[in-house]
């Protein structure tokens, strides 16, 4: 089997590997400024990524659904070493107002992109 052929089978579980990214990145954008521990921002990195292939792809794909779970369960259960576990540094206030306004100018963005969207009716 050819890179092409893995290619061409993932898409059609996957969904289109950009549309994918933008969804992905859109969501991820949401708590990008926000501290957690590296362990809750992984797998909320990789939760957004399932839920891009979900709305992007195949949604009856039950691997998407059973990874998406698996990511969330291995917070709950903490079954990480306890160095993941550390938070990363909290933003100075500063940094705290021009993530907000960063976060308000994206919002706006994706309010003025959605109201074009055959999503909003």
């Amino acid at each position: 089997m050819s890179i092409e052929d893995v290619l061409d089978a993932r898409e059609k579980t996957h969904g289109d590997f950009r549309e994918v990214a933008k969804i992905s990145q859109t969501i991820k954008a949401f708590y990008a400024r926000k501290s957690m521990p590296l362990h809750q921002r992984e797998a909320l990195d990789m939760i957004a990524s399932k839920l891009a292939r979900i709305v992007s792809g195949d949604n009856n794909e039950m691997d998407h659904w059973i990874d998406l779970s698996g990511y969330a369960t291995l917070v709950v259960s903490k079954r990480l070493p306890q160095s993941a576990l550390q938070p990363a540094s909290p933003p100075q206030p500063q940094e705290q107002l021009e993530a907000l306004e960063e976060r308000l100018s994206d919002v706006s963005a994706n309010v003025s992109h959605l109201r074009g969207s055959q999503f909003v009716r």
